[in-house]
């Protein structure tokens, strides 16, 4: 707050010797705490990670909860419940008080809903792919072991089911945010993880480039061979790879991508080639 006073015949604003504020060198040691924090008691993958397209570290949980230790935060959370029939909707907001002073410090702000694709969605067995209507039952392209292009069956989930998680991801969304307010820490770390693109985060490795096609995996030097796949893994399989016959994946190719990861028997091979299109070719060696 500032005080109007006179000096020399002329109106100026003074601020009181003991202004309620940071001095650039409280301000400097701040930002230094932060700093170090982060290079000497953080551990990456655990507190914080690298995710692609970010040109900042993306701070996950661990990573806010030990700021807000370090700080003193204690966190509190207002919940407003936006859910609708058939979907769930969550908006917190958390609010940061000092341990000591219960100060309020800073607020933050976190939603989540079933309609965002990592909750809608999850991966099925084909018993239940083929029983689910045709509107609540997708295939997936994702990458598979060693970068390989998999189709993976997914159905629709039942909101209530992940209400919980729905719910606990708003409150972590808000503190991550509240955190990087009260601590101005986001000139080191970007949002919690649940806020970058779904493609980083679902359905991709983190080091998968984002502008190729999927690879498949180079053969390596003594690589330990890779056991069988017994004919009840095959028939849980099989109808997502099918699929992926059906949709234009020679099947020699099919069979070389599983045998990175399981050997087929030979007529499980057969099979797999029985479900080209006729008149394709299988490319199987005569």
């Amino acid at each position: 707050m500032t005080a109007l006073t006179e000096h020399g015949g002329a109106a100026a604003l003074a601020e009181p010797p003991n202004a309620n504020r940071m001095s650039l060198a409280e301000l400097q040691q701040h930002l230094n705490l932060v700093q170090n924090i982060k290079d000497q008691l953080m551990k990456q993958d655990v507190h914080y990670g690298h995710i692609a397209g970010s040109q900042k570290p993306t701070l996950f949980k661990p990573g806010a909860e030990m700021l807000a230790l370090a700080f003193r935060i204690a966190d509190g959370y207002d919940i407003e419940d936006l859910s609708s029939h058939g979907h769930v909707r969550y908006r917190v907001i958390c609010t940061g008080t000092h341990l000591a002073t219960h100060e309020v410090l800073g607020v933050g702000m976190g939603e989540a809903s079933s309609e965002e694709e990592f909750f809608a969605w999850r991966d099925a067995s084909a018993r239940e792919f083929d029983a689910a209507p045709e509107e609540d039952r997708r295939e997936r392209q994702a990458w598979g072991d060693g970068g390989a292009d998999v189709f993976v069956l997914q159905v629709r989930t039942n909101p209530a089911d992940v209400a919980n998680s729905i719910l606990k991801v708003a409150s972590k969304r808000a503190k991550t945010a509240m955190v990087l307010n009260v601590t101005a820490s986001s000139d080191c770390f970007t949002q919690d993880l649940e806020d970058m693109p779904l493609a980083r985060r679902s359905g991709q490795r983190r080091d998968a480039p984002e502008d190729k096609a999927p690879q498949k995996p180079a053969a390596s030097a003594g690589r330990t061979q890779p056991g069988f796949c017994d004919q009840a893994t095959f028939d849980r399989k099989k109808a997502g790879w099918r699929k992926a016959v059906e949709s234009g994946k020679p099947p020699q190719d099919l069979i070389t991508m599983i045998q990175t990861k399981e050997q087929l028997s030979d007529e499980q091979k057969r099979e797999i080639q029985a479900w080209a299109p006729t008149g394709a070719t299988t490319n199987e060696a005569a």
